[in-house]
């Protein structure tokens, strides 16, 4: 059930996107207020990082408090950035530690801040729709404005650690030349350990796994 609700909530997004994309009418929506950092999120990230988007709850499922941030190391990019570069962001996970935050796994590779052009000029908190939280799962999407890959870990509490579970992607796909012919709708999903093994959150390799993702895609009209 939880997978399904998970796809039905993509393919949303993709039909979203795709009414946006065909879409010649302009029209703009005034944009709702973006929530403030909190001192203590920011007292445990560098002085000059930007919070992409930033989830507090109960994350392990032994009632410790957690933090998840997507941050940007730097107030913002000195130049734009380019296919194929350095990867600066981070997804961070903490836990309430005697009252303070302690950093307990990372991922330098889940949060896109290089193919993404909505990345170009980065803004505080404007992924917090982009960051999912729940006991024992912690989702990130990488969208854009015709397409969206996401990555889902969860945790091994045997081992004490975030696994990555799935990497999933949707997008819409053209039938024909023609404008006003419907679009398709793709989907992809591969998933731990069914399609790959199992992997700790901070050896995440988007690379490897696209074409992997990439077989496992499939297009209906």
């Amino acid at each position: 059930m939880k997978r399904n609700v998970t796809r039905n909530v993509a393919r949303l997004r993709v039909a979203v996107a795709t009414a946006l994309f065909v879409s010649t009418r302009p029209f703009a929506l005034p944009a709702p207020p973006l929530p403030t950092v909190p001192d203590d999120v920011r007292a445990a990230l560098a002085p000059d990082d930007l919070v992409l988007a930033f989830k507090t709850g109960e994350l392990t499922g032994n009632g410790t408090k957690g933090l998840v941030v997507a941050v940007y190391p730097g107030a913002r990019y000195v130049e734009e950035p380019r296919h194929g570069g350095n990867n600066p962001c981070k997804l961070i996970v903490f836990t309430d530690h005697e009252g303070a935050w302690k950093e307990t796994a990372r991922s330098d590779s889940a949060v896109d801040c290089v193919n993404n052009p909505y990345m170009s000029r980065p803004q505080e908190m404007m992924g917090i729709y982009d960051l999912e939280i729940a006991a024992g799962t912690i989702r990130w999407a990488n969208a854009t404005h015709r397409q969206h890959h996401t990555f889902e870990f969860t945790y091994d509490a045997t081992r004490k650690r975030w696994n990555v579970h799935a990497m999933t992607q949707d997008f819409p796909v053209e039938r024909s030349a023609d404008p006003d012919a419907p679009l398709g709708a793709a989907h992809g999903e591969i998933v731990s350990p069914r399609d790959f093994p199992v992997t700790p959150m901070e050896d995440l390799d988007p690379d490897r796994l696209w074409p992997l993702l990439v077989k496992h895609t499939t297009t209906t009209f």
